[in-house]
């Protein structure tokens, strides 16, 4: 796999290989180990989100909840 990077990037990632003894192949596996859980997964579904369903076993209406913590600023 051939990678082109722009002249600034390429240096730093030098760099940073000579100052932690890896290469420059290490350093891109593990600069893709980092950022691919985190944005291979972008267009996930509402419901995968870990706040979906936050009510469900609560036994009162979110709404009314909402409306009796908002009297308690008018009050």
């Amino acid at each position: 796999m051939l990678i082109e990077l722009p002249d600034a990037q390429a240096q730093s990632l030098q760099r940073y290989c000579r100052q932690t003894h890896i290469s420059e192949v290490e350093a891109l596996r593990q600069a893709l180990t980092q950022f691919l859980p985190l944005h291979a997964g972008a267009k996930r579904r509402l419901r995968d989100h870990r706040g979906f369903g936050y009510w469900r076993e609560r036994q009162q209406d979110g709404l009314a909840y909402q409306y009796r913590l908002r009297d308690e600023w008018s009050a």
